[in-house]
């Protein structure tokens, strides 16, 4: 039986590293405070999150302060149009490192966030 083709969307992914899909409560921090969070996704360089309220427009660096599983400088990427509580984060740690780190949490190897 032939492979079924993930369905035509339109949309292009440039993603470099692949994504794994968590539900993982979390703390934006910054100098300018702190906006309670839930990580959707993680991957070797960034992270989608749902957050408890909008952010400062003026702050773009952060820690994203993962509860039990570790904390990761980061930089806005990404707004979502119309929902000012949906963002993309890159981090600022290396890569390999952030893989390390999401390997011995979700018990995967640290290849599976690195090899797209």
């Amino acid at each position: 039986m032939p492979a079924k083709s993930p369905p035509k969307t339109g949309l292009v992914e440039n993603r470099k590293f692949p994504r794994t899909s968590v539900i993982w409560s979390g703390k934006l921090e910054s100098d300018d405070g702190i906006i309670d969070c839930i990580a959707m996704n993680l991957f070797a360089n960034g992270a989608k999150l749902q957050l408890s309220h909008p952010l400062d427009e003026k702050t773009r660096s952060w820690t994203l302060n993962i509860l039990r599983h570790g904390k990761f400088k980061a930089k806005l990427a990404w707004r979502a149009t119309g929902d000012g509580n949906r963002i993309g984060l890159m981090f600022q740690n290396p890569p390999g490192i952030v893989a390390q780190q999401l390997a011995v949490v979700l018990s995967k190897s640290e290849g599976s966030f690195i090899a797209a």
